[in-house]
């Protein structure tokens, strides 16, 4: 296979490296690999306002296996980027050194918007008409609709699943009183309508809705109880209702976090963040007022693959 075919995206995130490789074969992108590690780079930021050591050594290792991985594909292009974490940490640049040292790559820091832009991008080719698509990360979340394709507004919001964890939920494994799920709730609900809710108002078109992330894998792993690589295939398409968020997030605050790890579909890794994940989502589908929306199985990392292999068209 031509090396030009072959194309690899290291997504650099709060909480995990996400890492996908494709090639173009008579003109359909055809995947070759497409893989999640949580190294949870942020872990901490939120105190210090800076990486932890521990938390750069994790994530740099996981870069450079995923770089020699793709090398190991015949990659010719490796495209690195990083979002939340990386735009915010007073370290970002000693940690961007710390990759290029190992592995050569250098991590290009993407803005909010174009982070809402590339994720819409990826989801909405595989729901035509009007769509709204919601990706719920570790650091940030962003929203953005359009039709058909085409983007008309995206914005992101500066609090993800680890965020609201390390905020409200760090301190103990819980289970957690009313009391602390209704701050993180509120808080999550106050930021979102700041930042968004300018743009809802009414008459409104309707829209359906897209879930992308790790957030949204997992809820929908849970609801159809399964966590096998092969069910994660499945988890494509799942709907999840507004009524079966609120049942997940009732699960997981009544138990503590070793419980959690035991739920059919829950990876163990994910079973500390997953509470404050479904609190992100049940607030965007309130603000939005959507009842039910579709777990894609595209993102960032799809995204940005787009926009390579599209920049190296003639």
């Amino acid at each position: 296979m031509d090396s030009s075919s072959v194309k690899a995206v290291i997504d650099v995130g709060t909480n995990s490296v996400k890492f996908f490789v494709a090639a173009r074969q008579d003109g359909a992108l055809c995947e070759l690999a497409d893989e999640v590690k949580i190294t949870r780079l942020g872990e901490g930021q939120g105190r210090r306002g800076a990486f932890g050591t521990e938390a750069m050594e994790r994530t740099a290792s996981a870069v450079e296996r995923f770089a020699r991985r793709a090398s190991a594909y015949g990659t010719g292009e490796i495209a690195a980027v990083g979002t939340q974490a990386m735009r915010t940490a007073s370290n970002a640049e000693e940690f961007k050194s710390m990759v290029r040292k190992r592995c050569g790559l250098d991590i290009r820091v993407i803005s909010g918007d174009e982070e809402a832009s590339l994720s819409f991008r990826a989801a909405s080719r595989a729901m035509p008409g009007k769509v709204v698509v919601f990706d719920v990360g570790g650091g940030s979340s962003e929203a953005a609709f359009g039709s058909d394709g085409l983007l008309s507004w995206q914005r992101s919001v500066p609090i993800g699943a680890l965020v609201l964890y390390e905020r409200f939920f760090a301190s103990s494994a819980g289970p957690y009183a009313s009391d602390i799920l209704d701050a993180c709730r509120t808080f999550a609900a106050s930021e979102f309508r700041a930042h968004i809710g300018s743009v809802l108002t009414p008459p409104r078109v309707r829209y359906d809705c897209a879930g992308v992330g790790g957030t949204f894998a997992a809820l929908a792993s849970v609801s159809i109880g399964e966590r096998s690589v092969a069910a994660g295939r499945r988890k494509a398409g799942v709907q999840l209702s507004r009524g079966g968020i609120e049942s997940q997030i009732a699960l997981y605050a009544s138990m503590d976090c070793e419980s959690r790890k035991k739920i059919p579909g829950l990876e163990a890794e994910r079973a500390d963040i997953i509470l404050p994940g479904a609190c992100i989502v049940a607030s965007l589908m309130d603000l939005f007022r959507f009842d039910h929306l579709t777990v894609s199985a595209k993102g960032l990392r799809h995204g940005v693959m787009d926009s390579i292999f599209e920049a190296s068209s003639p």
